[in-house]
């Protein structure tokens, strides 16, 4: 449920010289928490791509099925809630200065068929061919008309934060 608003959440930078970025390996994390436990779900299957011309745009995806928090009935409750069967990925998109360094972006996320930004630091780190991202998102379930799941009764925390690490390159 909370899983897809990780994908959410993510984006590339790129530098005045490469006019195309491709995302070569990353992964999305949420965090839900409830009363009597914390649980994560991680999507390695994030795919993006970036384009430069003279703005830079990005686009991350990550299929809402891909997220996995070692429990599958979690993980089914959770495509339920998110509504996977009608809205199979997690999209986040965004345009954003490119240059190493931590700064401020807006980030549309799209998730169970709503839409949602959120003005978060990222920061790049230079490496190989491109960079390193990184990016917390606060997401909340509310944000989406998601409804908090419940355990005993007790609902969990409507804030699960989306952790994103991107190593994106210059295509």
């Amino acid at each position: 449920m909370i899983q897809l608003s990780i994908l959410f959440f993510v984006l590339f930078a790129a530098n005045a010289e490469a006019s195309t970025w491709k995302l070569s390996s990353g992964s999305l994390e949420y965090t839900l928490k409830h009363m009597l436990h914390t649980v994560s779900g991680k999507s390695t299957e994030v795919k993006g791509i970036g384009k430069c011309d003279p703005k830079c745009s990005f686009l991350v995806a990550a299929p809402v099925k891909s997220f996995g928090s070692d429990n599958s009935n979690r993980d089914s409750n959770m495509q339920v809630y998110t509504k996977a069967a009608a809205n199979p990925m997690v999209e986040l998109r965004t345009n954003i200065d490119p240059s190493a360094g931590t700064k401020n972006a807006e980030i549309e996320i799209k998730l169970a068929g709503k839409s949602h930004s959120y003005n978060v630091p990222i920061s790049f780190t230079p490496e190989s061919g491109g960079f390193l991202v990184h990016a917390i998102v606060p997401m909340n379930l509310s944000d989406f008309d998601i409804e908090r799941p419940a355990l005993l009764g007790v609902a969990c925390e409507n804030a699960v934060p989306v952790t994103a690490d991107l190593h994106i390159q210059s295509k």
